[in-house]
């Protein structure tokens, strides 16, 4: 149903997740932040995973998370120069670098 995740990323801070805070307020395909998983989040970062650092937000962001029939990725060539790697099932952060890898090789 969701989770809460954060990596670093050269001196950054990736931090995301938490859509089981609002399932139904998820299910949508309008764009912008839902204020309820943006406040925990910020939450997050400050109580849990950078305590005591006083590290301030520079960028949010949402996304339309795509699901489908089963749980797999699909990954596959479009045209000549167009890959695809969709329908990560909200698990994008965690599996983005495998499905990129799989559409270098589809390129390369």
């Amino acid at each position: 149903s969701g989770y809460h995740y954060f990596r670093t990323e050269q001196s950054r801070i990736i931090l995301g997740g938490g859509r089981q805070l609002d399932l139904e307020g998820e299910r949508t395909i309008e764009e912008g932040l839902n204020e309820r998983i943006k406040a925990q989040l910020v939450e997050d970062l400050h109580e849990i995973v950078a305590p005591g650092l006083g590290l301030e937000v520079d960028y949010m962001w949402s996304g339309t998370m795509a699901f489908g029939p089963n749980k797999q990725p699909v990954v596959r060539r479009v045209s000549d120069r167009v890959v695809a790697g969709v329908r990560l099932g909200g698990m994008g952060v965690a599996v983005g670098t495998g499905i990129g890898q799989e559409l270098s090789q589809l390129l390369g």
